[in-house]
């Protein structure tokens, strides 16, 4: 496995076998519900782009297994707790995209504006929504304006789209945002909390773009993030030798396994969110603004059922703050 991640970071074209070949593009796309609820997985998308468009979703074993290391990483029941709680349940956005009209998953209805957010504050660019007060929904967390944009683009950006051009700098205005010649990757959400009362983590929202002419596909290399906050302390997706379990929403290259399901279009961008955790830090100094790195890689089709890692990209978000969100 070593040799492989060596020969990925090196440049070198590594055959490798897909576990999920023929994996719809849609399985790695969820439903935003606020910053701390279980995210439900699509199980269908009809009508992007359109005056009719619905996402449906529930909540999968990967979902509460990443919820559980989020905010119960010592309790080993939680899946199945997490689960048994979400038995039966459904969850259904939609949206009219002419119209900008979004109902959100409990029923709400919301306008989408002519207004994006500024860079005074994360989510820079994104839309803002009115809701049936007329008051504009604000981008902390609490208020969930970013969870509503978040939604909005899983049913309505991109579509009817003409195809995007590279630009020489795709991070150019934007905060916390690292690219290269193939997608830029922003950090536009970020939550820090004590868990279980002992263990510190932190749940990063990133969104991709494609910034090419072309599809690409993207998956994210396990074990590979981490960070460290300002006072020096490292973070790490979870315990040494564990099964990585830290990212939601984007495929993952995982030794001679490869996954194939985050495909983006020309200009297309999607949403994953990504994990790391410190323990035993809850009676210890916590910072206040933390540096996350993260690896990339670029996934190739090959004839029938191979896959290759073409090229892989360690992504760098210095000073990411703990508030203001």
């Amino acid at each position: 496995m070593k040799l492989l991640q060596y020969l990925g970071r090196a440049g070198v074209l590594v055959p490798m076998i897909a576990v999920l070949v023929g994996a719809q593009q849609d399985q790695g796309e969820w439903i935003s519900l606020c910053s701390k609820c279980l995210s439900p997985s699509v199980s269908s998308k009809t009508g992007a782009g359109t005056t009719s468009a619905v996402a449906q979703g529930r909540v999968t074993l990967k979902d509460a297994q990443m919820w559980c290391g989020s905010w119960e990483p010592d309790n080993k029941a939680c899946p199945k707790e997490q689960l048994d709680g979400e038995k039966g349940k459904a969850y259904r956005i939609s949206a009219n995209c002419p119209g900008g009209k979004l109902t959100s998953y409990d029923g709400a209805v919301y306008t989408r504006t002519k207004e994006v957010w500024d860079a005074s504050d994360i989510g820079q660019g994104r839309p803002k929504f009115r809701g049936a007060d007329g008051k504009i929904v604000g981008r902390d967390n609490a208020s969930g304006g970013l969870d509503l944009a978040a939604n909005w683009e899983l049913l309505c950006a991109g579509t009817g789209q003409g195809a995007a051009h590279a630009a020489v700098d795709a991070c150019a205005g934007k905060q916390h945002c690292d690219s290269n010649k193939l997608f830029s990757a922003e950090v536009i959400q970020l939550t820090g909390t004590i868990v279980g009362g002992r263990h510190h983590y932190v749940k990063m929202n990133v969104r991709f773009k494609n910034v090419t002419d072309h599809p690409i596909i993207l998956a994210y290399v396990t074990g590979t993030s981490s960070g460290v906050d300002n006072l020096g302390n490292a973070y790490y997706f979870g315990r040494a030798g564990t099964h990585d379990v830290s990212t939601q929403g984007i495929g993952l290259l995982e030794g001679r396994k490869a996954d194939t399901q985050f495909q983006l279009d020309p200009g297309e961008s999607r949403n994953a969110m990504f994990g790391i955790i410190r323990y035993e830090a809850a009676r210890k100094p916590i910072g206040t603004s933390f540096t996350y790195n993260m690896t990339i890689a670029e996934l190739h089709k090959l004839g029938g059922t191979g896959v290759e890692s073409a090229k892989q990209y360690t992504l760098n978000f210095p000073h990411l703050p703990d508030r203001g969100w």
